[in-house]
């Protein structure tokens, strides 16, 4: 692994004098340029600075997302850009080093997580997130299992608040139920009681049975299965993309009914770089099938963007205490100068299994025998 060059990055004071002032630099993984998982670069940069309505949190521990991999490579930059040095990531979980004036809901050493704005950066010792993306981290979550959640659980949540006229009586079609979005999806319908039927891969089955879905081989002919078997649904929830699912969908969804998508029409969206002809090829596709919901029997509706506030929602919240809400991990975690071989995995799509985790600090703050420790102050 790549190690940086040796700082000093801690300046101690007294604890009873206000604890520590830290160095105004902090170790990160970050590309100086697009390109393949290696340009990743571990080294040093400055620590980030709050506004009044924002926290400094030390980071504990981040995830790899999808979409992180994709504004690496830089397949995005017709849609996002970026200054370089950057540092992506958007999971975080960790502890507050620092409150700013305005903010009223956190103090200095809360174990906090959530999701921040791409460009921010959670690859780093140190990230400055709003006071709305953050919410006090649940004791039954360790840090790692708290940083694999934050994104994935506000996108589901998210779709699921577009389904205005969900109840416990609804029924639930699920598209890529084993993935992170998907599952989390099966898991906040089943804690309303929702009955739910989710496709995926043979190898997830079992997974997807153990959340509380009836699952399905997308391989199969699955809605022309269900077709016969009489069932329908109230909504339809895309976590994959494509417009085949769509098609497929359509004649299973009840009049009134809704197909979300958190994806869109293409596949893979990002895995290929995005030019401006497939940018207007998807506005007018998009276009068509959104003016189509003024005479169609049921609905279309797509989202490619998420709530981080929703982070702070109490019934996500009591979900992930009460352990009804969980993401499946990989079984490694990497470490911070790791982060491009993290990036390797998860562009290995089918053959990685789980959220990627990567731990940035080595200690575990909850357990320090003080705050001032925990912090590093002695």
């Amino acid at each position: 692994s790549q190690e940086p060059r040796p700082l000093r990055w801690w300046r101690t004071v007294s604890p009873r004098g206000g604890g520590a002032l830290l160095q105004n630099i902090m170790r990160a993984a970050y590309m100086p340029t697009y390109g393949p998982p290696s340009v990743l670069t571990f080294g040093v940069l400055p620590k980030p600075t709050i506004s009044g309505r924002q926290l400094l949190v030390r980071v504990v521990c981040t995830s790899v997302n999808p979409a992180d991999t994709k504004q690496r490579s830089g397949n995005l930059r017709k849609l996002m850009r970026h200054n370089f040095p950057a540092v992506l990531g958007q999971d975080f979980a960790g502890i507050v080093t620092e409150v700013g004036k305005q903010c009223t809901r956190f103090r200095i050493g809360d174990a906090v997580f959530g999701c921040t704005a791409p460009g921010r950066g959670t690859s780093a010792e140190f990230v400055a997130v709003d006071e709305s993306e953050a919410a006090l981290k649940p004791t039954s979550l360790s840090f790692e299992e708290a940083a694999a959640v934050a994104t994935v659980a506000c996108t589901a949540h998210t779709g699921l608040a577009r389904a205005r006229k969900l109840t416990a009586d609804s029924r639930v079609l699920v598209h890529g139920a084993s993935g992170g979005v998907g599952s989390c999806v099966v898991q906040l319908a089943r804690a309303r009681g929702m009955s739910i039927v989710g496709t995926c891969s043979d190898k997830n089955l079992k997974y997807v049975e153990t959340l509380g879905a009836r699952a399905i081989d997308y391989t199969t002919g699955w809605s022309s299965d269900l077709a016969r078997e009489g069932c329908s649904f109230d909504y339809a929830f895309d976590c994959v993309g494509g417009d085949d699912l769509w098609i497929s969908s359509l004649p299973l969804l009840r009049p009134g009914g809704c197909y979300i998508t958190a994806v869109g029409p293409f596949r893979h969206g990002g895995s290929e770089p995005v030019t401006y002809s497939m940018i207007l090829a998807s506005a007018k596709l998009l276009l068509a099938r959104l003016i189509g919901n003024a005479v169609r029997p049921v609905g279309y509706s797509i989202y490619l963007s998420f709530d981080r506030k929703a982070i702070s929602d109490p019934e996500l919240l009591e979900a992930l205490e009460r352990g009804m809400l969980r993401v499946r991990r990989h079984p490694n975690v990497f470490s911070l100068a790791q982060l491009g071989d993290a990036h390797a995995c998860c562009e290995a799509g089918s053959k990685t299994t789980g959220k990627l985790c990567v731990r940035v600090a080595d200690v575990d703050f909850i357990r320090a025998d003080s705050f001032a420790t925990a912090l590093g102050f002695s």
